[in-house]
């Protein structure tokens, strides 16, 4: 009996989403109003998208 059916290997990195009150302009500013990090990267991404179809991944 197989235990995964994918392993995956690569980088991994953090991905950083900012939610900002607007998208500013050259010279202007915007503040940010919402901060999340997750981890990420090709792999992982990879990874998590395949055990959502039901892949036993690793």
């Amino acid at each position: 009996m197989k235990k995964f059916d994918v392993i995956g290997f690569g980088a991994l990195n953090v991905d950083r989403l900012y939610k900002v009150n607007r998208i500013a302009h050259e010279d202007e500013e915007s503040f940010v109003k919402e901060y999340f990090e997750a981890c990420g990267g090709s792999a992982a991404n990879t990874i998590v998208g395949l055990a959502r179809l039901g892949l036993k991944t690793g």
